[in-house]
């Protein structure tokens, strides 16, 4: 079971970034873990999604997977 994080704001700020053009996700500054995010009156709960690597993969398979459906005429 993924374990949920909540951070206060600051720390928010300090540790995270937001992750490429993602609004609701954030990467960790240090460790690269990619978390999905839910921000409720200063605070953001964190649910751990995977890391960077994991995640540019997915994306290029995605990015090959819509060339090919371009390709096909859709």
């Amino acid at each position: 079971m993924e374990q949920v994080k909540t951070v206060m704001q600051e720390e928010f700020t300090k540790n995270y970034d937001f992750y490429k053009d993602y609004d609701d996700m954030v990467i960790h500054k240090e460790t690269e873990q990619i978390f999905k995010t839910n921000f409720i009156n200063g605070i953001v709960q964190l649910v751990p999604m995977s890391n960077n690597t994991a995640m540019e993969k997915i994306e290029q398979g995605l990015s090959e997977f819509a060339k090919e459906l371009k390709r096909q005429g859709f």
